[in-house]
């Protein structure tokens, strides 16, 4: 979706420079250079968190400690809802689930609540127990708790169904229509 919705705003971009034209081209030209600038924002941004991502678990899987922290259970993360994605688990759409883990620090005996990165399948039969955990020992609030086990499925956002498309492309066409309707408008 977002490759999309990138593309849409580069076009949108190139059209407001392109027809940029009289007593208004200044505007336009600025619209131009920030639908181009937002659009290339869009079409990066998803592979750049991805990196951060798996940067961050593979410098736990080297770095951290290994613990084996005690499965609470799952919980629906009701702070995201994405509507036209998988099997709705809420009347207003997808939530992503998430698992929540408990630790005793031994030397301490402070508890630690661990919750893992947003799933999108419901993991709560498959769950084991026990739950690895690669904490910085020095700062356990700082951690990467294992999901791989549940495999990609469940780590991956499920992909945007077709009828969403109609939509941005809906869009794009009212934003070209405003464009030429404003470009009339002031006479260009």
């Amino acid at each position: 979706m977002s490759k999309y919705m990138a593309i849409m705003a580069i076009l949108s971009g190139i059209i407001f420079i392109k027809f940029a034209e009289g007593p208004i081209q200044s505007s336009f030209m600025k619209m131009g250079f920030m639908f181009i600038v937002a659009g290339v924002v869009i079409f990066i941004a998803p592979s750049i968190l991805k990196m951060v991502k798996k940067m961050k678990m593979n410098y736990f899987l080297t770095n951290g400690t290994s613990i084996k922290a005690d499965v609470e259970g799952v919980f629906i993360n009701y702070s995201i809802k994405l509507k036209g994605y998988g099997s709705w688990n809420t009347s207003t759409g997808q939530s992503p689930y998430k698992i929540k883990a408990e630790w005793c620090n031994p030397r301490t005996n402070q508890i630690h609540i661990f919750t893992s990165e947003n799933l999108w399948i419901d993991s709560s039969i498959d769950l084991p127990s026990q739950i690895d955990v690669y904490i910085d020992e020095l700062n356990p609030k700082k951690y990467y708790m294992d999901c791989r086990f549940l495999g990609d499925s469940a780590l991956t956002m499920p992909k945007m169904g077709k009828s969403a498309i109609i939509p941005m492309i809906l869009g794009f066409g009212i934003l070209i229509y405003m464009y030429f309707k404003l470009t009339s408008a002031f006479g260009v």
